[in-house]
């Protein structure tokens, strides 16, 4: 009985050390959600538009980045080092995994194409490549 309860035990104390897939991916949906709404927050209130409160809307500059660390940090990182577990645990890891990594290429593509937006290349641009 002892030997058994000491399992038991060590069993519990290790899976709640490993990171969890549906914490994961609810960290992943809350910077999603956070971003769309900062996106969104100058097309709702059109008058903050004046007086220089365009700067304090610029997402792409503050919150992108940091969107981009918390899914690294919380969702990326601890699935990418999570050991192999069952098949079950296995496919929803990979699936936040990959949500993850097409989190980050996706935030990298605005990027370069709001700097290609405003660098003026781009097709048809008048200071880029035609």
């Amino acid at each position: 009985m002892e030997i058994e309860s000491k399992t038991i035990v060590s069993h519990q104390r290790v899976t709640m050390d490993l990171p969890s897939s549906g914490r994961a991916l609810a960290i992943l949906i809350a910077v999603c959600a956070v971003l769309w709404v900062w996106w969104m927050l100058p097309q709702f209130w059109p008058q903050l538009h004046t007086g220089g409160f365009d700067e304090l809307f610029t997402w792409l500059q503050v919150a992108l980045p940091l969107g981009n660390g918390v899914v690294l940090w919380w969702v990326t990182r601890p699935m990418w080092q999570s050991p192999r577990l069952s098949k079950q645990e296995e496919l929803k890891r990979g699936f936040v995994l990959l949500l993850s990594v097409l989190f980050h290429l996706a935030s990298l593509v605005l990027v370069a194409g709001v700097i290609m937006l405003f660098s003026g290349a781009g097709v048809g641009g008048s200071g880029g490549v035609e």
